[in-house]
């Protein structure tokens, strides 16, 4: 086979990506471009990725019967000693966390009725 003027250059056609390149340079640009897609990822999702909304749902049912249990203890306590003013404060606060607005209303007016110069807690003023 003879070899002709086209088979003697040495030149590829097409310029080789580590002659235009170096290597490290091309390795930081596409692994930082890797990195803040997942970080965006992560970053702008609505709920945090570590967390579940089930998981979310049982504590916040959790939580709802640990207030509903206090609530009926202190209950029980003011039906026990109608004279407690601060039974009738946590009364309010637990009405308030569990959204019984009419009841909130009712054990703030017990205890001014009570003690006419008691100041009652900020927290419990507070529009939810």
């Amino acid at each position: 086979m003879k070899k002709t003027a086209f088979f003697k250059i040495k030149r590829p056609y097409l310029p080789q990506i580590s002659r235009l390149f170096s290597v490290r340079p091309l390795f930081w640009v596409i692994g930082g471009l890797v990195f803040g897609i997942l970080a965006s990822i992560f970053v702008f999702r609505k709920t945090p990725v570590f967390f579940d909304t089930r998981v979310l749902s049982v504590v916040q049912k959790k939580e709802h019967g640990n207030l509903e249990a206090s609530y009926d203890y202190w209950k029980e306590v003011v039906r026990v000693r109608q004279d407690y003013r601060d039974g009738y404060i946590m009364l309010a606060w637990y009405s308030q966390q569990l959204g019984k607005t009419d009841e909130l209303i009712e054990y703030t007016k017990k205890v001014k009725d009570m003690d006419p110069n008691y100041s009652i807690p900020e927290v419990l003023l507070m529009e939810k």
